[in-house]
């Protein structure tokens, strides 16, 4: 299923990570795999304290200008280009399709990919990618409304079974 994580206004980039930190802790003890994705380095592998040395934890960076690949156990790096990005999406679904573990994808700052790559090949990737995600398998994507014209929001927010909002954190 396609989910959308949406930060208030109130919300920082504190408060995403912890709620990344949250659903990942709870896929952990439902037994259920996780890839965090960041673009950019909009988190880094520190951010996520020890949850990287989970067997169940992948992690992964989209970059600029990178060859695609492993770069440690359950750590890549993925060039920021569509077709490596779908190709490494394509290969977790597989994997968890093979090995029947419920997965969960959390793609932090979609956004950015799509300030970077243009909304409508953002659009058509997730569009394609759609029909692999069911029951057993998740696709969460951080968007930031503010940060796009209201009409790409609505398009991708359309997409989605869910949008879940990132509260602040109560000062």
């Amino acid at each position: 299923m396609l989910w959308i994580a949406c930060p208030s206004e109130k919300a920082t980039r504190k408060d995403e990570v912890a709620w990344i930190i949250d659903r990942t802790r709870r896929n952990i003890s439902n037994r259920t795999q996780t890839c965090i994705i960041s673009t950019y380095r909009t988190i880094v592998k520190e951010d996520l304290s020890n949850l990287i040395t989970e067997k169940s934890v992948l992690y992964a960076e989209i970059v600029h200008n990178v060859v695609s690949g492993s770069s440690g156990e359950r750590i890549f790096e993925i060039n920021d280009q569509i077709l490596d990005i779908s190709v490494f999406l394509s290969q977790l679904m597989q994997s968890a399709k093979k090995s029947r573990i419920p997965l969960d994808i959390i793609l932090h700052n979609f956004s950015a990919l799509i300030h970077n790559l243009g909304d409508e090949d953002m659009y058509r990737l997730v569009t394609y990618k759609a029909p692999e995600f069911n029951e057993s398998a998740n696709l969460i994507l951080f968007i930031h409304p503010k940060s796009h014209i209201e009409w790409v929001w609505q398009k991708f927010k359309s997409l989605a079974r869910e949008v879940i909002e990132i509260k602040g954190a109560k000062t």
